[in-house]
């Protein structure tokens, strides 16, 4: 509210002016998923976002390359003779990191943390996937390059008082995947 705004430090006023016109600017530069999250992380109490297999965001991961990077993971685990669990992203000595290059997916999902997926064989070549997604929308600074740290920074010290609120966002994903 207005009247919180009031009395907060000066540094912090800027901060969320800045962040509100950011709101804006990615709008203009049709980044919409990132300016959609944003103003949602500005929200008083932002509830988990569920986007499903017909949505626009899950459109456009599937069109990205980290898409493949996902599949491959979860080819991986059904060759290992896992047709259901969780995968844990992150590890980069294990392959198990996922970075999407469509610059709006870069900027509105900092990381998936983890997929959830149940896979169906229909015969020996063939599999149905069902995944799940897992992201907290979230800043934090120690994670980005010096060339964008500093309004990352901005948003990590708004997200620290309560300015901006983190929340969980839930991807679900329908595929199949095909064995030679």
């Amino acid at each position: 509210s207005i009247f919180f705004i009031l009395f907060l430090p000066p540094q912090f006023k800027f901060y969320t002016w800045l962040l509100k016109n950011a709101v804006t600017i990615l709008s203009k530069m049709n980044y919409i998923h990132s300016s959609n999250l944003l103003k949602k992380s500005l929200q008083k109490n932002p509830e988990k976002l569920l986007y499903t297999n017909e949505s626009d965001l899950v459109k456009k991961i599937k069109k990205d390359s980290a898409y493949k990077k996902i599949l491959s993971i979860l080819k991986k685990e059904i060759e290992n003779g896992s047709l259901n669990g969780q995968v844990i992203l992150g590890d980069v000595n294990k392959g198990l990191n996922v970075n999407f290059e469509d610059t709006d997916l870069q900027f509105s999902l900092h990381g998936i943390k983890k997929i959830d997926y149940l896979a169906f064989k229909k015969n020996s070549k063939f599999y149905n996937l069902h995944f799940r997604l897992f992201d907290i929308y979230d800043f934090d600074a120690t994670n980005y390059d010096p060339l964008i740290w500093i309004p990352v920074k901005m948003a990590d010290d708004l997200e620290q008082i309560g300015i901006l609120k983190n929340f969980e966002i839930e991807i679900q994903i329908y595929d199949s995947i095909t064995f030679q």
